[in-house]
């Protein structure tokens, strides 16, 4: 007897699915991550018609599976298993949020979701410069980022980019807003950074948009780069701090993070920004700021960018911050 009605009661519980409320469907999907979509599509063709939906995957979050036995590793995610997730849903993406990368996984995102705005990576063992090594062609387009935000889990992810890979990074992302690298070693060197820059500027860019943006109507030399913040101040000095803000005509915030910084609490890093979930070493611009916890927190120092004081750069427990806040002194 129970034999005979086992088909039917597992076809009842197929059919049950289908007897939920569309609203009530849309709710449950809206929860699961990438990685459940992926697997949900699977399951019939009503849930494969809102797994796919695009409104599911324009900002989404990717966690790589805890495979390795010891838990101090970074789980790092494979290239192929990646693929599988998103393969069918590249154009539709314009947020990543993704822990656990190597080169070739950042790589893949950049030349693949051509409507990528913003990439946050958080967590990996090592990271080169081939992971934003773009190989241009007649027909290649530039990349839509806008935002880009490296954030290590532990002060020993090592990031091997250069001077020389953050110019080529913005002659390929010319709508490219902020840079953000800490949490990280990384070395960049100030005056390898500003020729980079000043060649950035002057030759490569104004050809690219020349050959690629001339539909756009005026053509404008200046990058985009309005944020940069990076985890190293040991080369820098107050001419190359205001060699940059003359350079990058549009740049606004520039914070040169001690190599050692702790994760601390930040706010209004940039006003376009509804939210950022990822911690970064950035304190309040509020002199207030530089109050509290001064015994356990680096100092945060907002200045004029006329108004640097080259000792205060060496103190490698300070956190220099520069706004610029007058039109004019560029131009002075």
């Amino acid at each position: 007897m129970s034999t005979l009605s086992l088909p039917h009661n597992i076809n009842l519980q197929r059919n049950m699915l289908h007897l939920l409320p569309t609203e009530i469907v849309w709710k449950i999907m809206q929860t699961l991550d990438p990685v459940d979509l992926s697997r949900t599509r699977l399951v019939c063709k009503r849930l494969r018609t809102f797994s796919d939906h695009p409104a599911l995957w324009r900002c989404i979050q990717l966690e790589a599976s805890r495979k390795t036995q010891h838990m101090e590793d970074i789980p790092l995610w494979n290239l192929t298993d990646l693929k599988a997730i998103l393969q069918l849903h590249l154009s539709h993406i314009q947020t990543i949020q993704i822990r656990g990368v190597r080169d070739n996984i950042v790589q893949y995102i950049l030349l693949n979701c051509s409507n990528l705005q913003e990439l946050t990576i958080s967590g990996w063992s090592t990271l080169s410069d081939h992971a934003f090594r773009i190989s241009t062609t007649p027909t290649f387009a530039a990349l839509s980022l806008r935002r880009l935000r490296l954030i290590g889990q532990r002060r020993s992810n090592y990031t091997s980019i250069d001077a020389t890979a953050l110019g080529k990074l913005l002659t390929y992302c010319p709508h490219l807003e902020e840079i953000t690298v800490v949490c990280c070693q990384i070395h960049v060197q100030a005056e390898c950074f500003l020729q980079m820059m000043d060649q950035v500027m002057h030759q490569d860019q104004r050809l690219w948009m020349q050959q690629h943006q001339q539909d756009q109507g005026q053509l404008n030399s200046s990058s985009s780069l309005k944020s940069l913040v990076v985890a190293t101040k040991r080369t820098w000095s107050s001419h190359h701090v205001m060699r940059l803000f003359q350079l990058c005509s549009n740049l606004r915030f520039l914070g040169l993070v001690p190599d050692s910084i702790e994760v601390v609490e930040y706010t209004e890093l940039n006003q376009n920004n509804d939210e950022i979930t990822a911690p970064m070493p950035i304190l309040d611009h509020s002199s207030n700021a530089t109050h509290a916890n001064a015994n356990n927190q680096p100092h945060l120092l907002t200045k004029d960018i006329q108004a640097i004081d080259g000792q205060e750069m060496l103190d490698s427990d300070n956190l220099i911050v520069y706004k610029l806040n007058n039109f004019n002194l560029l131009n002075e």
